[in-house]
Order: C-alpha cells, then sequence, then structure tokens
C-alpha cells in the first residue's frame, strides 16, 4: 500500500473535531488534524530549473473561541477565534535537467490567525455563515 494512501487512511480514522457550531454560547476549544499533500513545486535560476516532489505529512490546530450567542443583539450572532496551525511535508525528490536527486530536507508552516464568524438566520431558518 503507498504511503499517501496509508496516510490518508490515517487521517481520516485520526481527525479530531471537538468544537461545533451547535454548541450554546461562550467559550469552546477545538482541534483539528489530518493529512496534508502539498502538490509538485518548480523553481529556477540562473544555474537551471528543479521540480520539488513531497512526501504527505500532517496538518494540525487547534482554535481557541468565543461563541456570542444570543447575549450580544447590537452586534449579532457569531463566533470570535485564536487559531494556532502547524503543518509539514518531508521532502521526497529533486529532478533536476541533469536527473533525479535524492533530497534531504521538509516544508514546514505555522500561522496564526484571528477569525470572525457572522451567522445569519434567513427567514427559512437557513443560517449563513460570513467569515470577517
Amino acid at each position: 500500500m503507498n504511503k499517501n494512501f496509508q496516510c490518508l487512511i490515517g487521517s481520516v480514522l485520526l481527525v479530531l473535531v471537538l468544537n461545533s457550531s451547535a454548541a450554546a454560547s461562550g467559550y469552546y476549544i477545538g482541534i483539528q488534524g489530518g493529512a496534508g499533500f502539498l502538490p509538485e513545486a518548480k523553481g529556477s535560476d540562473s544555474e537551471g530549473s528543479a521540480n520539488f516532489k513531497y512526501d504527505a505529512g500532517y496538518d494540525g490546530s487547534i482554535t481557541l473561541g468565543y461563541d456570542l450567542g444570543n447575549n450580544y443583539p447590537n452586534i449579532g450572532n457569531g463566533r470570535v477565534e485564536l487559531e494556532f496551525n502547524t503543518a509539514a511535508n518531508d521532502m521526497d525528490s529533486v529532478e533536476f535537467v541533469e536527473g533525479k536527486s535524492g533530497v534531504d530536507g521538509s516544508a514546514e508552516r505555522t500561522s496564526i490567525m484571528f477569525n470572525t464568524i457572522g451567522e445569519y438566520v434567513t427567514e427559512s431558518g437557513m443560517i449563513i455563515y460570513a467569515l470577517l
């Protein structure tokens, strides 16, 4: 079984989503995780060009938020969140014009985001979410 398929199956089985938009108003914590797949990247400079290939990796985040509920009618319904995210993929190979080379490296990223999510209920009861 190839590595990408194993990682995909593992991420489907291990994804944790602890926050819920149907929860009561107040503070909440969310944890999310899964597999991360990077597309092949291409680069070039004065010495030539190269194609970079990556193995499957991980992507995970922790969210701390507050659901406004109906406590703030002047503001409206919605949530505010602070999200910390990290992801990494090991480099598989680099292909140069002259041939293919094994490499040792990785692509990593870390981010912190402040999210605001507005909730608008239509007359039919459908909820429209607006990310600001």
